[in-house]
């Protein structure tokens, strides 16, 4: 409905969309204002009052016009129809000049649906205070209509004041009741409201152990989890160097370890497949010279083993020519 734009004639299309579609979609809508390009009102529409079409009405000086132009989106300071049910006005205007802007009225009563179904615990509830401080939200729907009073609001204002005061969102201190609560707020941008949600410090502190104890308990199991996980990490690698162990000391050198863990035991394995294939080697050396000290001179199998060069086992063929005689 704001993002069209205006021409002299009359919109009876926009007539349409407001009292078929947007009234019967957004029940929290009481009354709505289009004015065109020039802040000029070309509709009005609302659930309580007269509609009026094509006034023609010079609204730019208007605040809600103002504020829309220059934010786009503009909200007014809520008030309290017939001093009962509270009202918010707000407004907005198109992405192009020619748009216009449009300006709603809100009933906040409907809020109480949404704050009521806050539950914190069994006594703690949430409520809702305006920039000044007035209440318009409360579980206790009872106290929305004096929320303009300063002896209704005065007493949630002092739990939203010390929260603010003690500048970490959370504070501890009396009710309107005088009972001892801990209470946490957080703001509304726009608007500019807070919320507030307060509970009974016996029942917060009661939470906050329960919280406690339960993340302690999550704590443990996860760390015993972990714990079981890097056990049983390492066994494997250590069973498989175990076994590897007990096979060198029979002498089983051709079996080899396999871990692509990436880390220590993967290096340590590697280097007990080099001694492995190092101590082949070392037997089958020695079986061959002990080979050759049962068939040759030992002399022939000590020459073989201090120099490691078998060429002296080869046969050769040479002419052996005595010496001349002397005389």
């Amino acid at each position: 409905m704001v993002q069209l734009p205006w021409t002299d004639d009359p919109d009876e299309r926009r007539r349409t969309d407001a009292l078929r579609r947007l009234f019967r979609h957004a029940p929290a809508v009481v009354s709505l204002a289009l004015l065109d390009h020039r802040g000029r009102e070309r509709l009005y529409v609302s659930r309580i009052g007269l509609n009026r079409i094509d006034s023609r009405t010079d609204r730019s000086a208007d605040p809600a016009v103002v504020g829309a132009r220059s934010a786009r989106i503009w909200f007014g300071d809520v008030s309290y129809h017939r001093g009962s049910e509270p009202y918010l006005m707000v407004a907005i205007s198109g992405n192009r000049a020619s748009a216009g802007t449009v300006i709603a009225e809100v009933n906040l009563k409907l809020i109480w649906d949404v704050v009521s179904a806050i539950k914190v615990g069994k006594t703690g509830f949430a409520f809702v205070l305006d920039r000044p401080g007035r209440l318009i939200a409360h579980p206790d729907i009872s106290l929305v209509p004096r929320g303009a009073d300063e002896a209704t609001s005065k007493p949630f204002q002092a739990i939203r004041d010390a929260i603010s005061r003690a500048g970490v969102g959370f504070a501890k201190g009396p009710d309107e009741q005088g009972h001892e609560i801990a209470a946490a707020a957080a703001h509304i941008a726009g608007p500019d409201w807070t919320v507030v949600v307060e509970q009974s410090l016996s029942e917060a502190s009661g939470l906050a152990l329960w919280r406690t104890a339960e993340l302690l308990l999550v704590g443990t199991i996860f760390s015993g989890l972990l714990a079981y996980a890097l056990a049983h990490r390492m066994t494997g690698p250590i069973r498989l160097l175990e076994e590897e162990t007990e096979r060198i000391g029979v002498q089983a050198f051709d079996h080899r370890i396999t871990i692509e863990t990436g880390d220590k035991f993967q290096r340590l394995a590697e280097s007990f497949n080099r001694m492995a294939a190092d101590l082949a080697l070392a037997q089958e050396h020695q079986e061959r010279i002990a080979s050759l000290k049962r068939f040759r001179a030992p002399q022939v199998a000590d020459l073989v083993d201090g120099t490691g060069d078998d060429s002296v086992l080869e046969g050769r063929r040479t002419e052996v020519v005595p010496p001349p005689r002397q005389g």
